[in-house]
């Protein structure tokens, strides 16, 4: 028979390996696109499990090799075009989006505040479906604007379902590689007041038709990721 002392040695244990393998999955790594080792369609320039959406005008992208990786090139002139990937996501075990991206033109004109001048060289869209979800659905967009502040978050004049946050402005950054972290659920919370449902999508979208200019933006990798473990004080 065990004793009261090997019963709360088990309890101890079982509670332990609980509480580890709830961090593991909560700290959960998704990659959605790695563009340095990532397949492309035959016969085309869209990834393996991507689709085009051709907004308006051309698309011109294509994966290219910068030194000794490959990257995603998005060129847009006066057009808008948008690949996208479904995918099912738990925002609250990977809250944390990050990408690195670079852009060496903008609109010089395109501005997220003007329904007449919504072009932008590259955003990020997640995805949130709700049903119905071409009424319902909500997105937001992290986006390299060309006239609107950095941090500003605003509402489409265009797409009443798309919120907008301004993670880069203008051209002070240009040609440079940076890699961004937005924390997905805290921004859904702030711009909608409410609890997220999971992700269903992501979307990489370069914009300059409204404008009549011409776009050029550059992306290596798009992950998910678990919050970082605080550090004991």
């Amino acid at each position: 028979m065990l004793n009261h002392n090997h019963i709360k040695n088990v309890f101890f244990f079982v509670i332990f390996v609980f509480f580890i393998n709830t961090s593991l999955s909560y700290a959960q790594e998704i990659t959605v696109a790695d563009f340095n080792n990532i397949q492309i369609k035959k016969n085309s320039n869209i990834p393996l499990g991507w689709i085009l959406k051709i907004w308006r005008g051309k698309p011109d992208l294509k994966l290219i090799k910068e030194k000794e990786d490959k990257i995603y090139r998005l060129r847009s002139k006066a057009s808008a075009i948008s690949i996208y990937k479904e995918i099912k996501l738990d925002v609250r075990k990977s809250p944390i989006l990050e990408w690195t991206w670079k852009t060496t033109k903008i609109p010089e004109k395109g501005s997220a505040k003007h329904y007449s001048r919504d072009d932008q060289a590259i955003g990020i869209y997640v995805v949130f479906p709700r049903f119905p979800s071409m009424l319902n659905s909500r997105l937001i967009a992290y986006i390299w604007d060309s006239n609107v502040p950095k941090g500003k978050i605003l509402r489409s004049r265009k797409q009443l379902m798309v919120h907008y946050i301004v993670v880069r402005s203008g051209k002070k950054d240009l040609k440079k590689w940076i890699t961004e972290r937005r924390n997905v659920l805290e921004d859904y919370k702030k711009i909608f007041s409410s609890s997220p449902p999971k992700i269903g999508g992501i979307s990489i979208m370069i914009d300059s038709d409204d404008t009549n200019d011409s776009a050029e933006s550059f992306i290596k990798k798009i992950t998910f990721k678990g919050l970082s473990p605080k550090k004991g004080g």
